[in-house]
């Protein structure tokens, strides 16, 4: 009525050694390993420093554009005022880490305080302006500017490039507002006569 169960035969397995690292190829690793991360983190500030420095000349583009299709657009200025001014952006040598987006209320094309205010941009990450220059293409010789204003009225694409100098106030035909970082980097916006805007 029982049936006798046999017990089964244990199989034997044999463990094989597999090749893996030794401790010289392990050190090696470690080291190549150790070596591209340390050039790696060296060249992360310079890095992130230049591309900074590239955000901020593409903020300071898009702010001229931006004051341009303000100036096109006849925007009011101040809601229910009935006033649609001129717009531009003002750039001062004195204020190196700020700059302005601005209604021109009283269309003598430059910026005339806080009344006209419409929108402040900081200048972050310790990077700056450190220069600004009008240029005429008679000569294209570098006018230092104490005080740049970048003006656009409807229907004229084209804006109105009034540079301060210490002796007075001109027309240039362009002007290039240079921006530099800590470790020495600069970038040039570069804004023309005929509305274009480079960044160099």
């Amino acid at each position: 009525m029982f049936q006798k169960i046999r017990p089964k035969k244990l199989r034997s397995y044999k463990l094989q050694a597999n090749g893996g690292f030794s401790l010289v190829e392990l050190l090696v690793t470690v080291s190549i390993f150790v070596v591209i991360t340390g050039i790696v983190l060296i060249n992360f500030p310079s890095f992130s420093s230049k591309i900074a420095l590239e955000n901020l000349a593409n903020e300071i583009a898009l702010a001229v554009r931006q004051a341009q299709v303000f100036g096109i657009a006849s925007r009011e200025f101040g809601i229910g005022s009935g006033i649609f001014p001129t717009h531009g952006a003002h750039f001062d040598s004195a204020q190196t880490t700020t700059f302005f987006i601005y209604a021109d209320t009283n269309d003598n094309s430059k910026y005339d305080g806080d009344a006209e205010l419409l929108e402040t941009f900081t200048v972050r990450r310790r990077n700056y302006i450190s220069e600004l220059c009008g240029f005429q293409f008679s000569d294209s010789i570098c006018t230092p500017l104490t005080k740049l204003d970048i003006t656009f009225s409807r229907p004229d694409p084209e804006p109105t490039i009034l540079g301060t100098t210490d002796t007075g106030e001109a027309n240039y035909s362009y002007a290039t507002i240079t921006i530099k970082s800590p470790p020495g980097n600069t970038r040039m916006v570069t804004v023309w006569s005929n509305g274009q805007i480079a960044i160099q």
